[in-house]
């Protein structure tokens, strides 16, 4: 017969209740800490999407500096500065995300839905403004002939990205997350049954999988190994590598923690009422911070070494490939430090009985980066035929 929590208080010696030096799973309702953070996964999901916002506009700078380069002066360190809260953004819905799939039903097969469509109508939204504004536009340019239109807007990418990718579809690392999660924590009912259970949690190799190969494609473009088509922007993940470990390790914790609740002598009935503890929900928030940290520090070692390694492969300068490495993913994790007091104020079980604003967040999230995007284009497309005309002049003369 397994202990309960309130049975294992009472075999506490006087001293250790004195002190309340409590182990963490002899922690229940009846004796949990009053602290409990203010913020939800709603908070954290509005931030994420103002950060999205800024640092994509960031980022249009930066695509925009490089077609003309006096644009930099004009914009100064704003690019840089905005692209930095790509830094909050991805931990923060991250977390979110480990909020909703911890704690409501069938969370996982809403999560990898609702991510799925937003991957296939990112990808939607960008084949027809590229096929239908910018290739569009620029037959105006040549003649009519498509096809040279649209190699010419590959050239264009090419030279803005200066031989790099450009990701920016964060719903693919939402997407890979949640499936990471979903094989490593997710009890099958129905099927794989018995030893077939081991087969289920092997496939969480595949979202680290294609985590690797968008790396490796990233690596690999960055020497000029191959062409870089834009038809694979939107399918590249985003966030730096350094983080995602740190989310698998999380998502791992958390099937281990249980393992280790159980074998305490903890019923599974006892470890989700754990579950809905402030202690629980801290030590959530303080495991998550510590990660955190961890990979920034570990992050900017892996951008020095592999600065360093590019520069042997190159021949270049320390800037250039520090700039390399950086586009690889390496080296972004500077700003995730300063999300770990807003991580630490995160409460994982709150959440609400009305869903409205669980559906209202991100239509009003995806309005505003609409409208980044949509200023940008103004701009971008403004520009254009003078674009076009100066680069075939340098080309031709």
């Amino acid at each position: 017969m397994k202990a309960s929590p309130d049975l294992i208080l009472e075999e506490y010696n006087p001293k250790r209740e004195k002190n309340k030096s409590l182990m963490l799973h002899e922690y229940s309702k009846s004796n949990d800490i009053k602290f409990h953070g203010p913020l939800s996964y709603r908070h954290l999901r509005i931030i994420g999407w103002i950060t999205l916002a800024l640092s994509q506009a960031g980022l249009l700078m930066k695509f925009g500096a490089g077609f003309w380069p006096d644009l930099q002066k004009v914009l100064g360190i704003w690019p840089e500065f905005l692209t930095g809260f790509e830094s909050f953004m991805m931990p923060l819905f991250l977390l979110a995300t480990f909020s909703v799939i911890l704690t409501a039903k069938n969370g996982y097969r809403k999560l990898i839905i609702q991510y799925s469509l937003f991957i296939v109508g990112i990808y939607a939204v960008f084949a027809f403004v590229y096929l239908h504004y910018l290739v569009g536009l620029t037959t105006m340019l040549t003649d009519g002939d498509r096809d040279a239109a649209m190699n010419t807007l590959e050239l264009l990418f090419l030279i803005a990205g200066k031989g790099e990718m450009i990701s920016f579809n964060i719903f693919i690392d939402l997407l890979l997350c949640t499936l990471f999660t979903f094989f490593i924590n997710y009890t099958p009912s129905k099927f794989f049954q018995g030893k077939w259970r081991y087969l289920f949690r092997s496939f969480a190799i595949l979202p680290v999988a294609y985590e690797v190969a968008s790396i490796i494609l990233k690596i690999r473009a960055s020497f000029g190994d191959f062409n870089v088509t834009v038809w694979i922007y939107p399918l590249l993940t985003t966030k730096p590598p350094v983080l995602f470990i740190a989310f698998l390790i999380l998502s791992s914790f958390i099937k281990v923690r249980e393992r280790i609740f159980l074998s305490r002598g903890l019923s599974a009935e006892q470890y989700k009422d754990f579950l809905k503890t402030n202690i629980n929900s801290f030590h959530f928030a303080l495991v998550a911070s510590i990660l955190l940290l961890t990979a920034t520090v570990v992050d900017q070692l892996l951008s020095i070494t592999l600065t360093y390694v590019a520069q042997f492969r190159t021949g270049d300068t320390i800037e250039a490939c520090q700039v390399m490495v950086n586009k690889w993913g390496f080296g972004q994790c500077v700003g995730v430090a300063a999300v770990i007091p807003i991580v630490l104020l995160f409460d994982y079980k709150k959440t609400y009985k009305d869903g409205t604003m669980d559906v209202v967040i991100p239509i009003v999230g995806v309005g505003l980066l609409a409208f980044v995007y949509l200023e940008g284009l103004y701009w971008f497309l403004r520009y254009l035929p003078d674009l076009i005309k100066e680069w075939s002049k340098n080309v031709f003369k």
